[in-house]
């Protein structure tokens, strides 16, 4: 895909990238304030910035009106999402940090790395593995999402020893996914690295 340099950035995929960020940031501020209503809110409104990763894309490439102004902040929107999300439900304390320091790492390195190339005009090659990645991320904040709202919310409306039950299965699936994420993503790094190398051991 060209970029077209007489499109104005202030196309429709252009604004719909920017109102992701302030999706994300937005998701941040949600869950924040710790209660359920901001905490249903939270899965609301990054589920619909999720989506609109999918739109955004999708009328770039149908219209032709890919701009570097996009393609820069696209990128960084994405993060923004997905890292922010992962972080603050790690700091609720669904899970240790520990879990996403290899998430973090893989998804700052390469978007830098993207940025670095970029500034210089040249292409880094995707990997097919990157959007399986991003799935794997969305499906794993998905069940954590579900295991928050159940063991922050509604597990005390529950009766024992049932509560309890759903409690361990809640919590079994987001570690699940976790894992699940948390593999797909040191893969998928492994592979942008195989499939760049020559790339970026040249510069």
């Amino acid at each position: 895909m060209t970029v077209n340099s007489t499109q104005s950035n202030w196309n429709l995929p252009n604004v719909i990238t920017v109102a992701r960020v302030g999706m994300a940031i937005y998701v941040f501020w949600l869950l924040v304030q710790g209660t359920l209503f901001h905490s249903i809110m939270a899965g609301v409104v990054f589920t619909i910035a999720a989506l609109t990763d999918l739109l955004d894309g999708k009328l770039a490439r149908d219209y032709n009106i890919v701009t570097n102004f996009g393609k820069i902040v696209d990128p960084i929107a994405d993060k923004l999402l997905v890292l922010g999300a992962f972080y603050m439900l790690s700091r609720l304390g669904m899970f240790s940090i520990w879990w996403i320091i290899p998430i973090l790492f893989r998804e700052i390195s390469i978007t830098l790395l993207r940025f670095y190339f970029m500034a210089q005009g040249v292409v880094v090659a995707s990997v097919k593995s990157g959007k399986r990645k991003t799935f794997t991320q969305i499906v794993s904040l998905g069940l954590t999402y579900i295991n928050l709202l159940y063991q922050g919310y509604f597990i005390h409306s529950v009766a024992a020893p049932t509560a309890d039950t759903i409690g361990l299965v809640t919590t079994i699936l987001m570690y699940v996914g976790l894992t699940a994420a948390l593999v797909m993503t040191v893969y998928s790094g492994y592979d942008f690295w195989q499939l760049n190398k020559k790339l970026i051991l040249n510069r």
